[in-house]
């Protein structure tokens, strides 16, 4: 499958049009990369996108991750390089989200036909150590599930 590519010029003006416009083509997209210096506003985008995800598909799993909180969980699992869909579900499900079993099997039903949406905040952040497990989650959960990840980091990672 070929990347598609998007640049989105930053502009700032009062106006709304072009962000709503700008977010409803990237929207339907599986994995959208945010790449930017520091202090330019990734977080604040990514969780602009989580509302406004949410408004778009109301039915959908919405979840905005800053991997930083998650060091420990990455940690069980840092020598990991491939996951199937069953072990990144239960990854995210009990080390990510800590869902109770009632949340866990709402979370199941859209995760499993592709209504999960992953905003994922501070890549660019974390210790060297961690990029390959992240990197190959990321990886596996584009191969493997049809949800959808926005991904902020800087552009030394993109």
């Amino acid at each position: 499958m070929q990347a598609q590519i998007f640049y989105i010029e930053r502009r700032f003006s009062s106006s709304t049009s072009n962000s709503s416009q700008t977010f409803d083509e990237l929207s339907d997209l599986k994995v959208v990369l945010i790449a930017d210096g520091p202090g330019t506003g990734k977080s604040t985008m990514l969780k602009n996108a989580a509302l406004k995800f949410k408004k778009k598909f109301p039915q959908n799993w919405i979840s905005y991750v800053d991997v930083k909180r998650h060091l420990k969980a990455f940690d069980g699992i840092k020598e990991k390089r491939e996951f199937n869909s069953t072990e990144i579900f239960t990854f995210l499900s009990d080390e990510i989200l800590k869902l109770s079993e009632e949340r866990k099997e709402i979370f199941r039903s859209r995760f499993i036909i592709g209504m999960a949406i992953f905003l994922w905040d501070g890549i660019d952040e974390l210790n060297p150590d961690y990029e390959e497990v992240i990197s190959s989650l990321f990886q596996s959960m584009q191969e493997m599930t049809k949800n959808v990840q926005w991904i902020a980091t800087s552009p030394k990672y993109a």
